[in-house]
């Protein structure tokens, strides 16, 4: 790829892919006059792209102009394009193009937008590539657990928080959502399998116990929905929950349209093909982008080896291996607490005991990494900061032991 040189370029262009490789960047005449109009009216010395990229964002905070956020979508682009490259050469999942992982990263953008905040350290191109890397990662294992598991398994396994979204992302109707919600608690009671809770193939529940999933959910319906619902059979039970499953698995592993699809009505031609014209290519000269990686992978090396050290730290002592092995459970394997509850202490109402584990590790990370914060990035702590500080320990502690279960 060429990266961009020029500022006008740099905020109003965008990449384009031929053949799966980069085929160069595609102008958008309104951001160019944008750009243009604001380096004329701006005082000379602003000439870093991430002052501009500083600028821009302080703009969206301050008033969600479309113009700032457009102008940052194209900022990101080439940082866009990097995290694609890298992770299709780590992971090499041959299903997946360079131009469908570019689009995944750079989906996240507006997340980047909400998330960023200039006064933790990270540049807003920095932020951006591990927020990019991360968002393909994440989806990468949610598609690959979507397309991997039966949908029993899919549903043992799904949080009562997404099935909520799934359902609603559908189409059912709020009113009919809590009667599936009670009807696949039911059936995470009474089809327990026999195998390890990792198996991916949980069978089909036998026609005895989709009778007795019915039976509960009718008993339970009395205290738990509206008296007046209607009792439901076997059958309505199964269609019930094969819907869930059928949300689940759209809602984790929605169908991608890549911008190579062919226009729709039109014989010939595809997506990007509607993109405007592309302007003359830029120079290489990627200076300040190896500057501004090179700190983002010191940082990057110096938090992984913090926690780390911290982690190791906590597995010497034998009175918090227990809060390791929920911290497996809960990351690695992404079982929730009242799975977790049940897997070791044969009883989900000790739940809270999970609870407190969890919290008590991160509480122990966050005391590690936040000695580091204020002596070497000289940030005060307060709320706003511990809250990020948990929120990037909860990111390490994802990646970190989803890596090592894999």
């Amino acid at each position: 790829m060429q990266p961009r040189q020029d500022l006008i370029n740099i905020f109003s262009t965008f990449l384009e892919f031929k053949e799966d490789c980069f085929g160069g960047w595609n102008s958008d005449a309104k951001l160019r006059q944008s750009m243009e109009k604001s380096l004329a009216r701006s005082p000379s010395g602003k000439e870093q792209a991430e002052f501009w990229a500083l600028y821009w964002h302080q703009v969206w905070q301050d008033c969600y102009s479309k113009t700032a956020r457009e102008h940052l979508y194209a900022y990101l682009q080439e940082t866009g394009y990097y995290a694609a490259n890298k992770i299709r050469a780590r992971l090499r999942f041959t299903e997946y193009s360079l131009s469908d992982y570019f689009q995944i990263a750079i989906a996240r953008v507006d997340k980047v937008l909400r998330n960023f905040n200039s006064q933790h350290g990270s540049s807003f191109k920095g932020y951006a590539a591990v927020a990019f890397e991360k968002g393909i990662i994440d989806e990468l294992r949610q598609v690959n657990q979507a397309l991997g598991y039966s949908d029993f398994s899919l549903l043992r396994r799904t949080s009562e928080r997404r099935l909520k979204q799934s359902l609603a992302t559908y189409g059912v109707a709020a009113a009919k959502i809590d009667k599936y919600l009670l009807a696949w608690d039911c059936f995470k009671i009474l089809h327990v399998p026999t195998q390890a809770k990792s198996n991916t193939k949980t069978a089909e529940p036998d026609r005895e116990t989709w009778n007795a999933i019915a039976q509960l959910y009718n008993s339970e319906r009395i205290s738990q929905l509206n008296p007046s619902e209607s009792e439901i059979n076997a059958a309505t039970i199964q269609q019930w929950l094969n819907e869930c499953a059928t949300a689940v698995r759209n809602y984790i592993a929605p169908q991608n349209r890549s911008l190579n699809a062919p226009l729709s009505g039109q014989e010939t031609g595809e997506l990007q093909d509607i993109l405007p014209e592309s302007p003359a290519e830029s120079l290489l000269t990627p200076l300040i982008e190896q500057e501004e990686q090179q700190q983002r992978i010191s940082e990057q090396e110096q938090i992984n080896s913090i926690l780390t050290a911290a982690l190791a730290k906590l597995a010497n002592d034998p009175k918090k291996q227990q809060l390791l092995d929920i911290a497996r459970l809960y990351y690695g394997q992404e079982l929730t607490q009242q799975e977790i509850s049940l897997q070791l202490f044969g009883n989900k109402k000790k739940q809270y005991v999970v609870s407190r584990s969890l919290a008590k590790l991160k509480k122990a990370l966050v005391k590690e990494f936040a000695e580091w914060v204020k002596t070497k990035l000289h940030i005060s702590l307060n709320t706003v900061v511990l809250e990020q500080m948990g929120a990037t320990i909860e990111e390490w502690l994802e990646k970190c032991l989803i890596l090592k279960e894999s």
